[in-house]
């Protein structure tokens, strides 16, 4: 009987662990990621940027960066 009940409280631990880290999955720590529209100088060559730049994040449209600007975007999960 008491082998039985310690079962069932690890598989309910295990349980209740599995259930937090999807909730924390869907809810968790959300990550600024920052888009430059900026030219840059690598190895002697410059990269010329695009006058205008439409950036979409998982379908939907989070800046429209013309040249020399910045934009950002929240990724949760």
């Amino acid at each position: 009987m008491r082998a039985k009940r310690t079962i069932l409280f690890r598989i309910g631990a295990i349980l209740l662990l599995l259930i937090i880290a999807g909730i924390m999955m869907v809810i968790g720590r959300g990550h600024t990621v920052y888009i430059d529209n900026k030219s840059i100088d690598y190895n002697g060559q410059t990269y010329t940027t695009p006058y205008k730049v439409v950036v979409y994040v998982d379908g939907e449209q989070v800046a429209k960066l013309r040249d020399k600007e910045r934009g950002m975007a929240t990724c949760i999960g």
